[in-house]
């Protein structure tokens, strides 16, 4: 069983963050306990990366994000500078709807994965 462990006063001011009338996207930076495998590990997040409403987005609405160009190469940097694994965290408008990832965002990590695992040198990827 894989475990992600995130400070109380942390995920509280992500919770704030993403519960927003727009759809909003965050990453952590995560990194496994020493000694436990890929595959059955005990992971802690080290940081969080906000994304800013005015300069991070191509396009922030109710109905989706398309994040600006300078984004992912600035995640993929961030993420290796930590020599962390990326976690990708978005949501879908303000928290009154259960947990899920929509259509488009499945098929968003199909087409895009592959290549973050590669440019993240191993490290895990996850949404």
């Amino acid at each position: 069983m894989q475990t992600l462990r995130i400070a109380a006063d942390t995920w509280d001011q992500v919770q704030t963050y993403l519960d927003h009338p727009s759809e909003r996207m965050a990453f952590f930076a995560a990194t496994m306990t020493a000694g436990t495998a890929v595959t059955d590990g005990d992971w802690t997040v080290v940081e969080v990366m906000y994304l800013d409403d005015d300069h991070d987005y191509a396009y922030q609405g109710w109905a989706g994000v398309e994040l600006a160009d300078h984004i992912r190469p600035q995640t993929l940097k961030w993420a290796t500078e930590h020599n962390a694994s990326l976690i990708e965290i978005h949501s879908h408008g303000l928290g009154i709807k259960a947990t899920s990832f929509s259509t488009t965002d499945l098929r968003g990590l199909t087409e895009i994965t592959p290549t973050l695992l590669w440019r993240l040198g191993g490290r895990p990827y996850a949404a």
